[in-house]
């Protein structure tokens, strides 16, 4: 290959040479104080706890209980939102070290983003980038990135981005050799190159970017891209496409990324394209306020000045190319990288975080790299001509500074997950899917009120989302109005058949049993046994799951009607029940027992109902106990159960279930 230029005229050459060297003790000291001040910066977000899809990924995951789940989780691309199997090891691995306890998922995806920091400076060292080390302290400080490190579910960012750099850190030393070449480091390099490219796109498959971005790299040292330095390329090129296409199919198939809210013609895919560009930029240069869900503007092509945000961004691409010869050429390399890095999020491609906004600050992730170079380096040099050191000290202290006092603050909002909700309704009050999540917490806490309003909130701005509709009428269910809440569970259904059919179901099982419409109730409970499971919600939210089993179950055991009864169909839908919940449940173990008994299987249902016993008694459940006595005792007589009482009613306290479709990129 031709490899990048030498440049020792100018004296990079030797500069590039010792960035691609074993650091010195110097080197090694930067790096400990850069990642000090990184962890320092973060301590709010190694307290804090776990937030939205952190359940899915790492606190409801069963994929990382065992070896076999490790092994679904490479084999199976529907075990989770995402086929990103890097990061689920990641997890996987933590899980045996410390199970659930959050801060250390949250200080590895520290360390991970300190790594990054420290590969990015010297990555910019071996291209003789001014102010190397203040452009990586930016990027670590920077509170724009808060959102990649303090989420645990965004170590797709953080461990892409190790992999992303040290791809290009080891790319860079195969193409930069000097001197006599030994084959086989050459090919050990290139190899190497091509295992951490590939590592990097299983972590997260914006990292594709990377192959046009070495090109650019080239034209900016070398003014010319030749064909020697695109064939090594190739390889790197065909795995970023077959695993991007990957990605883009799974996140409508699987995800859910397809519908009204993603329906934009390639007109308003170019204008949201050129504003989300402006705004990236923006939030670089100034990041207040900073949001969890930013307003999700509204797209019209037929309204002129949206149209100047792409034709403005065209027109500086096009400047920076007629002043390449005044001002050099990495001004436009540098925002040639920034807008080719950002180009898988910005809105060409469906991603199912578009139902809520069109940009987050997590998506700059690695594209802010870019500006970020330019803007240091351009200050170094105006500095250096100014006042030299001292002012170049005093400069990147007080940038320094701000960006970590900005980033404690930024990184708190993390602490838990009510407080994430409460935060970004406060900075958007038209957050829809924030209101929504908090009255999930709400409902999780008791405080049906307190949901209902929020769930209210979330529709009034979001009126025709089916989930919202859910979700209201599910709460007007839990708090007694469940003939109000027919109507909204019923506008829900059409919709949510296709996205999470079953809990739908279910509820207005229960809401139509509360308002005495036991046939009617009955024909949802058996639809709600009958929907299917979105794979990777099979390890997640047991009890919700596992809920219509177990309800029927009971019908077919104990309803004192002879033509709803079928002991043997009762024994199959506790079973089931009792093994999504690991046998765990003592309510589904005592729904177990009521259908061994009604198939004359006493025996069992005596000690069935002695293990419900049990772990009632432990779990708590002292007002359950009595009725798990005297059923006991009724065994014993040869007797099974007869429910005329609580006939109707849901055996499963719905309190714990439904959550937002999660927000995977």
């Amino acid at each position: 290959m031709d490899g990048l230029p030498r440049t020792a005229a100018t004296g990079e050459a030797e500069q590039v040479t010792r960035g691609l060297s074993i650091p010195g003790r110097r080197s090694i000291l930067a790096a400990a104080l850069l990642l000090a001040a990184l962890v320092v910066a973060y301590v709010p977000a190694i307290q804090g706890g776990f937030v939205w899809d952190d359940q899915d990924y790492v606190v409801q995951n069963e994929n990382l209980r065992s070896l076999a789940g490790l092994g679904r989780l490479w084999t199976d691309p529907h075990s989770l939102p995402q086929y990103y199997p890097l990061v689920a090891t990641s997890f996987w691995l933590e899980y045996r070290l410390w199970e659930l306890e959050p801060a250390g998922y949250h200080l590895v995806n520290v360390l991970l983003h300190g790594i990054a920091s420290i590969l990015f400076w010297r990555v910019l060292v071996v291209l003789g980038v001014r102010g190397a080390w203040v452009a990586a302290a930016v990027f670590a400080l920077h509170p724009v990135n808060v959102e990649s490190v303090a989420w645990i579910t965004e170590r797709k960012n953080t461990l892409s981005a190790v992999f992303f750099l040290a791809t290009a850190l080891v790319y860079l030393r195969y193409a930069l050799s000097e001197g006599p070449r030994s084959v086989r480091r050459e090919r050990l390099l290139y190899v190497g190159s091509l295992v951490l490219f590939t590592a990097a796109l299983l972590s997260k498959t914006t990292a594709s970017t990377l192959p046009p971005a070495i090109l650019v790299i080239v034209w900016w040292k070398r003014g010319r891209i030749t064909l020697g330095d695109v064939v090594p390329l190739l390889p790197l090129f065909l795995a970023a496409v077959v695993l991007g296409l990957n990605t883009a199919q799974l996140e409508r198939t699987h995800v859910g990324a397809i519908g009204p809210e993603w329906d934009f013609s390639l007109a308003d895919r170019w204008l949201i394209a050129g504003r989300a560009v402006w705004f990236y930029l923006g939030k670089l240069a100034f990041p207040h306020p900073q949001m969890f869900f930013y307003p999700r503007w509204e797209v019209d092509a037929g309204v002129w000045w949206q149209h100047l945000f792409p034709l403005t961004a065209v027109g500086l691409v096009v400047l920076l190319w007629a002043l390449r010869g005044r001002i050099g050429r990495g001004p436009l390399a540098a925002l040639l990288f920034f807008g080719g890095t950002l180009f898988p999020a910005l809105g060409f491609f469906d991603t199912y975080f578009m139902r809520y906004s069109f940009v987050a600050d997590h998506w700059q992730y690695l594209a802010c790299m870019g500006p970020i170079a330019l803007v240091v380096s351009a200050a170094a040099l105006a500095l250096d001509r100014l006042g030299g050191r001292r002012l170049q000290v005093a400069a990147a202290g007080a940038v320094l500074g701000g960006f970590g006092v900005l980033t404690w603050q930024q990184a708190g909002i993390y602490r838990d997950e009510e407080t994430l909700w409460r935060e970004a309704i406060a900075s958007n009050p038209a957050a829809w899917a924030a209101h929504a999540n908090l009255g999930l917490i709400h409902i999780a806490a008791g405080r049906f009120e307190d949901a209902l309003e929020s769930h209210a909130q979330a529709l009034e701005h979001n009126p025709d989302d089916s989930a919202l509709q859910f979700n209201y009428g599910w709460t007007l269910h839990l708090i007694g109005r469940s003939r109000d809440a027919l109507p909204y569970l019923n506008r829900s259904l059409p919709n949510e058949r296709l996205h999470n059919p079953q809990r739908v179901l279910y509820v207005l099982s229960q809401a139509w049993s509360a308002v005495g419409d036991f046939p009617r109730s009955l024909r949802y409970l058996q639809e709600a046994v009958r929907a299917p499971v979105q794979a990777y919600m099979k390890g997640t939210d047991a009890v919700a799951i596992a809920a219509p089993y177990n309800d029927l179950a009971w019908v077919r055991a104990a309803h004192p009607a002879g033509r709803f009864r079928n002991g043997r169909e009762a024994v199959r839908l506790a079973e089931r029940a009792c093994s999504l919940t690991k046998f765990q449940n003592p309510l589904m173990l005592d729904t177990l027992a009521a259908a061994y008994a009604e198939t004359g299987d006493f025996e069992r249902a005596l000690r069935t109902q002695r293990e419900a016993i049990a772990l009632g008694g432990a779990q708590g459940l002292a007002e359950a106990l009595p009725a798990f006595e005297q059923r006991l005792a009724g065994y014993g007589y040869g007797r099974p159960v007869r429910d005329r009482e609580t006939f109707g009613r849901p055996r499963t306290p719905a309190r714990e279930g439904s959550r937002l479709p999660e927000i995977p990129e």
